[in-house]
């Protein structure tokens, strides 16, 4: 049998992040935990990530919605197809969960080279808003670290 909890953690960014919705210091993430209560060492473990204002999952659901999942385990996968297109945040936590529950290692979803720690995963080097200077000096952060990609977040800027 299943138990699912939830907990809410607030995440504090280390710098305030401009984007086109305005400066974000903080994100909401949600911690997803599943056990089988036949095995009580083994737990899957997912996040719920939001963004408020650029998720599209709606923040004063998010917590009823996992509270239903919490209370009807067994239907998650009907949860999945009837209403995981409006909560892609919750349906990633509960699948990234469930992959870790079914997973023989745990916390380790697939044996990669990322996953034994061999290689980082390529992703865009990410320039936020700020003042020329800033984001010149963001600029010059990441073509020293390597980036081959660089994103800028001019969105708002004049």
């Amino acid at each position: 049998m299943l138990k699912v909890n939830f907990l809410h953690r607030p995440m504090i960014f280390k710098r305030p992040a401009g984007t086109s919705r305005g400066v974000l210091k903080t994100k909401d993430s949600w911690f997803v935990f599943i056990r089988d209560t036949a095995d009580k060492h083994k737990v899957g473990i997912g996040e719920v990530s939001t963004i408020t204002g650029l998720s599209i999952d709606p923040p004063d659901k998010i917590e009823a919605e996992l509270q239903w999942l919490c209370n009807n385990i067994t239907k998650a996968k009907a949860w999945i197809e009837d209403r995981g297109q409006q909560f892609p945040a919750i349906r990633f936590g509960l699948e990234t969960a469930m992959m870790d529950l079914k997973s023989p290692e745990s916390h380790i979803y697939d044996d990669t080279l990322f996953t034994q720690g061999e290689s980082g995963i390529p992703i865009n080097g990410l320039i936020w808003m700020g003042s020329p200077d800033f984001m010149q000096a963001q600029i010059q952060e990441k073509i020293a670290a390597g980036f081959d990609c660089i994103k800028i977040k001019i969105g708002a800027i004049d």
